[in-house]
């Protein structure tokens, strides 16, 4: 009945990479008009300066990846038989 902890943690939330990339990629066309007033208030930074999204969507996947893959981790380690008697 136990698996590998790698299989089980890909199985409880498998989409997570591809749901990061969806919204990363609306963040980023969501944000476009919003910068081009904010252009305004940083000196240097242009409203569709590619290194700036570049950094900022970087950020965003080094913090929403693990931020699925430890409590997936965590409930992997968890014995079926004490999940089913919590319930």
């Amino acid at each position: 009945m136990a698996g590998d902890l790698r299989r089980i943690v890909a199985s409880v939330n498998p989409d997570a990479p591809v749901s990061e990339i969806r919204m990363m990629d609306t963040a980023v066309a969501a944000s476009i008009s919003p910068s081009r007033s904010l252009m305004l208030l940083f000196i240097g930074v242009t409203a569709t300066d590619s290194l700036t999204f570049l950094a900022v969507s970087l950020l965003l996947i080094g913090a929403g990846l693990p931020a699925g893959y430890f409590p997936a981790r965590r409930a992997a380690k968890v014995d079926p038989m004490v999940g089913l008697r919590s319930e």
